[in-house]
């Protein structure tokens, strides 16, 4: 595999793929951040980059307005992570939003693994403490 992003470090690869495919919503230029064989662990979207096109692209079509907040970003090796908090519509006081961890693996210059854990935040909380 050739390497296609040289130009920076794993984490500003990631931030810069993140950033592109879901607050500018250009999921199919996004994709030239992943590889060829992009393995998918979330299990609404295929692996590949024609998966992530059409699978990522239909869930933003059915939310206009989505915002992803990045809130802390931790590169380790060949693996970045964010914590963020992502709206459907930020606009409405009633969508509190997810909490997500989205974990990437980079090699040679692009991505080639994704997983994600996603929950939704609750108006409490026990602890007192919010979740981003």
């Amino acid at each position: 595999m050739q390497k296609q992003n040289s130009c920076c470090s794993n984490k500003d690869l990631v931030l810069k793929f993140y950033n592109l495919a879901c607050n500018e919503r250009k999921v199919a230029e996004a994709a030239n951040f992943l590889a060829e064989n992009y393995i998918q662990h979330n299990p609404f979207i295929p692996d590949g980059r024609k998966g992530f096109i059409t699978g990522l692209g239909a869930f933003l079509q059915q939310f206009p307005k989505r915002k992803s907040q990045i809130q802390r970003v931790i590169a380790d090796g060949d693996l970045v992570v964010l914590h963020i908090k992502a709206q459907n519509n930020p606009d409405d006081l009633n969508d509190l939003g997810t909490a997500m961890v989205d974990i990437f693996r980079v090699e040679n210059g692009v991505i080639v693994e994704h997983w994600d854990v996603v929950q939704q935040i609750p108006s409490q909380s026990a602890s007192g403490h919010e979740m981003v």
